[in-house]
Parts: C-alpha cells; structure tokens; sequence
C-alpha cells in the first residue's frame, strides 16, 4: 500500500467489497420513527481528487481534507487517487472507503458524505479510468482536481478523464506548468483555483473601477502593468487575465477603442502586488496591496475625478475556493 493510501482515513478494503459495503453502510439500522443515514445523503456531484506522484503525505492529507470540507456543504462522492511506486502486478487492488456522517445543532442538519480511494501507478493507467468509471453516482456532473500530476501524463495518460468531466482543476499556485493548455475543445473547462482565491483582489479593484464610465476609463489608456514580487506570481498572472478580459468588455462599450496591453512583470520593489493603469495624459490609476495582510490602497484620477480609497478583505475559505472553482470558475 501507497505511504499517501495508508496514511488517509477509510477502512481498507478489496474493490470488488467496496460498493456493496458502502451499500450497506447507508442502510443501517433505524427505528421506525428514525431517519435512514441515506435519507441525508443527496450527492450533487463527483469530485476526482487526482494526485500526483510528488504529492506529499502532508499534501495529501491537506488536499483530502479540504475535499471533505466541500462536501460538507454540497454533498457529492469523492474519488481520491493515490500514487504508489510499487508496479506489481496486483498495486490497482487496493482501496478504502472513508463515510461519515456530520450533525449540526438538530438531527435535521446530518450531512452524510463518502471517499473511495484508489491506489495506482502512474505508469500503468490502464485500469484506471475504468475503475473510477464503475465508483461513479451516475447521472451525476464529475469535477476532476488534478494536484501535481505532470502536464504530460495528463495529455498522455489521463484525457479521457478530461474529457469526461464537467470542470477541470488546478492550481497554479503550485503546478509548474500551465494546464490551459490541455488540449480540449472547450477550453473554458479548465480551471485555476488561483482565480478564485484572488476574488478580494477583483472586488477590491473593481469596486472602485465601476464607479467611472468605460469611456472615461479607456480615453487615453496606454497599457495596464501588473507588478509582482514573492510568491505573488501566480496571483498576478490570474489577475493579469482577469483585467485583459475587463478590459475587452469594456471596449465592447465604447466606438472605436483599442485595446489596451497588460503586461505582467516582476517588481522592483518589495510591494507584493500592484495594478497600474498608465494614460497618455495625467490621468491615474493604481492599486496595490499592502504588506500588511488583507490590506489594499487605491488611489485614482479618472474624468477629473480624484479619490483614494483604502480596503481590507480577508482571504476565501478553502472549500469557498474549491466551491467557487467547481461551480463559478470565475
């Protein structure tokens, strides 16, 4: 067994046992007058918690959690896959099967939810899509999360799993390569969590930016550097995204606009993030977010108007994160 597959809760079991027991976990024994565990467990959703082989034990068990803290909230059936270097021939028989039951302040409030896991080798995928496909809620959406498997074995190995979910995730936080490029005809599939763990930033700037007309905004704007410093990279670069796409709304609005670039670039200072725009004239725009945790400053000078406004915002929960990616990927 995998050190990841050992070390994660769940009771280890054959996979052929692991359907019909869980079958049998949700009947239970109950009064007459009692609610059945099932009757608690309305499953949405399917959530593929794929890991990779530089996936740490820690990692695992942080990633883990964080997928049954989603499904405290929106019920669904987790599928964790759990990487092993063993390729004996037998390495794809062994599982766990992880229930649980939460009650709030009233029996009404149980919420029931399930993990399967399932040890595998990264070189031999064979078994694995059909595995999974078998532990599925059919009828139901899947959401697969990749967390450190190689981009190339997620175009060699894994597509059919691509091609299979609703949504795909990632994070650009901590994969070294860029998983937009997965070959899909759909790229709006795939999604970085980072997008939404950068949602106080986007509120923060756009809170000040809709308070002025697109034309006012766009008249004379040159370009829009975003500057990064630290682990702040790959906000930046999601939020390098977000403000191109604002941006081409906003001259949707307006005749005969162009465009303004956006250049993402590392900083010279020891800011952690910043936004400017820079015009042709003496106009302004610019935020930037303090070293002081959860802190931001915007100053502007847009249509005559001057204002400086400083926010605090505190960061999204994990699974508001997991849950604004899986249904907003915004």
């Amino acid at each position: 067994m995998s050190a990841i597959l050992e070390k994660l809760p769940g009771i280890p079991l054959p996979l052929k046992e692991i359907s019909k027991q869980m079958r049998e976990m949700w009947k239970g024994e109950t009064e007459s007058r009692s609610a059945a565990p099932s009757e608690f467990r309305a499953s949405q959703l399917n959530l593929i918690v794929h890991l990779g082989s530089e996936t740490t034990v820690e990692e695992a068990e942080s990633v883990f959690a964080r997928a049954i803290e989603f499904t405290q909230r929106y019920p669904g059936r987790i599928i964790v896959l759990c990487p092993t270097e063993n390729a004996e021939a037998e390495y794809h028989l062994s599982g766990k099967l992880f229930t649980q039951c939460y009650i709030g302040e009233s029996q009404r409030e149980m919420c029931c939810c399930e993990a399967l896991l399932l040890q595998y080798h990264p070189d031999k995928p064979h078994y694995l899509f059909n595995q999974v496909s078998i532990w599925l809620e059919s009828d139901l959406p899947v959401y697969h999360w990749f967390h450190r498997v190689p981009l190339k074995d997620v175009k060699n190995k894994y597509l059919v799993f691509v091609k299979n979910s609703k949504r795909v995730i990632y994070d650009s936080a901590i994969e070294s390569e860029n998983f937009d490029d997965i070959p899909t005809p759909e790229s709006w599939r795939i999604k970085d969590l980072t997008a939404a763990r950068i949602l106080p930033y986007r509120q923060s700037i756009g809170q000040v930016l809709s308070t002025f007309d697109p034309k006012d905004i766009l008249n004379g704007l040159q370009k829009v550097v975003i500057r990064f410093s630290g682990a702040q990279e790959p906000n930046a670069k999601q939020l390098c995204k977000w403000m191109t796409s604002c941006l081409k709304m906003a001259a949707e609005q307006v005749e005969d606009t162009e465009i303004a670039e956006v250049i993402c670039e590392q900083a010279k200072d020891d800011l952690p993030l910043s936004v400017e725009f820079e015009y042709q004239d003496d106009q302004s725009f610019h935020w930037k977010l303090s070293n002081c945790e959860g802190c931001a400053e915007v100053k502007s000078k847009i249509a005559g108007r001057e204002g400086f406004h400083e926010t605090t915002f505190s960061g999204p929960e994990n699974y508001t994160i997991l849950s604004e990616t899986v249904f907003f990927g915004n």
